[in-house]
């Protein structure tokens, strides 16, 4: 089945004899996994934690498995949090120091109580050691190879899954222009899931973005085609102006408003083609119930078409192309100070409502 899930801020559950008690039953009914980001200092909250274990049946590392808080000399006392048990070495693009303690402390903590880790993230540009950029191509490679193995390797068996790469991608689709892209060129995507695999064998590997949760409904079915052959013809560029401008007549929404949404789909694709090892994608879903323009929450109906699409990367593997909800929220403190606190709570609960239902009905459709 799908394994489409996210943690959501709506936990109130009305259960009954004849209903669910709790987000985590519900998620069992509906045949999906359902996760939450954790950090490891509200664990020592008897609440936080025993609603951590009834609620959910996945978490994520929110911050302390990333490489910058494993690997920073100043990690205690730091937002990060410590203690840093490598205080006094020195710290060089070849110390090889990691404190895992902090990610060992929620990876132990939900394993002993059945839930399931999803590691994040890999190769992100944000929190990645500032030496990279001191670094010539192939020791940058080599940095970003070794990290992923003594992070994988420590991890091997416990984590089911990563987020390999986050964030590659610029606002207008293009690749951003990160430290990996500077020194190791596009590749790094591809390599950087290569080596995961390598690393870490069983664990199903993501790549995780953001505004990339929508996809034109009108599009038409040959936008969402498996992957095709590397030379083939796939008609109309969907930027071209004339497509741009039958969208913006038919949508209230701007003409550009899909377009690192489509230029994902792509790179998915081209990663597939190319036997890239990606199991399947992250949609952030960062929303503001206020948004205009480019930060508009899409519709449902953009939703359901994105991930019906993103399956179908699926046919011409053994396994299905997964879609992970992976950090949905929906902000409502933009709304206008007239809304009153049952209505934004009201209006956050129903897009929660409505881009799962969607995102969810498109995943078994194309299962």
């Amino acid at each position: 089945g799908s394994r489409i899930g996210g943690a959501g801020k709506c936990t109130s559950v009305h259960g009954s004899s004849h209903g669910p008690t709790s987000l985590r039953e519900a998620a069992k009914l509906a045949g999906i996994h359902l996760g939450t980001c954790v950090m490891p200092d509200l664990l020592d909250d008897p609440v936080y934690a025993a609603t951590i274990e009834r609620e959910f049946t996945h978490v994520v590392v929110e911050h302390h498995m990333k490489w910058e808080p494993l690997t920073s000399p100043t990690a205690s006392g730091s937002m990060w949090g410590g203690p840093y048990r490598c205080q006094g070495k020195q710290f060089t693009a070849l110390s090889g120091c990691y404190d895992f303690g902090p990610a060992d402390k929620i990876v132990d903590w939900a394993l002993e109580r059945g839930l399931k880790v999803k590691g994040h993230t890999l190769c992100w540009h944000v929190t990645s050691p500032a030496w990279l950029d001191e670094l010539d191509g192939k020791q940058c490679a080599e940095a970003l190879r070794r990290h992923i193995f003594t992070t994988c390797g420590h991890f091997r068996g416990r984590v089911e899954s990563w987020d390999v790469v986050n964030e590659a991608l610029a606002p207008d689709g293009s690749l951003a222009d990160n430290v990996f892209l500077r020194k190791m060129g596009p590749g790094y995507i591809a390599q950087a899931f290569r080596w995961a695999k390598q690393a870490d064998p069983e664990a199903l590997l993501f790549y995780n973005d953001n505004k990339v949760e929508g996809a034109d409904p009108s599009a038409g079915a040959s936008d969402d085609a498996g992957p095709a052959p590397k030379h083939a013809k796939r008609g109309p560029a969907m930027h071209s102006p004339e497509a741009r401008q039958r969208r913006t007549a038919i949508s209230p929404y701007p003409a550009d408003f899909y377009r690192k949404s489509d230029a994902m789909f792509e790179l998915l694709r081209s990663l597939l083609v190319d036997g890239v090892p990606i199991d399947g994608v992250g949609l952030q879903a960062h929303f503001n119930a206020a948004g205009v323009g480019l930060g508009r929450c899409p519709t449902p109906e953009a939703v359901g078409a994105n991930v019906a699409r993103l399956k179908r990367l699926g046919s011409h593997r053994r396994l299905p192309f997964l879609v992970n909800i992976s950090e949905m929220d929906v902000r409502i403190s933009k709304l206008p100070s007239s809304c009153s606190e049952r209505l934004r709570t009201a209006a956050q609960c129903q897009i929660y409502h409505d881009i799962l239902a969607a995102a969810l009905a498109a995943g078994k459709a194309t299962a």
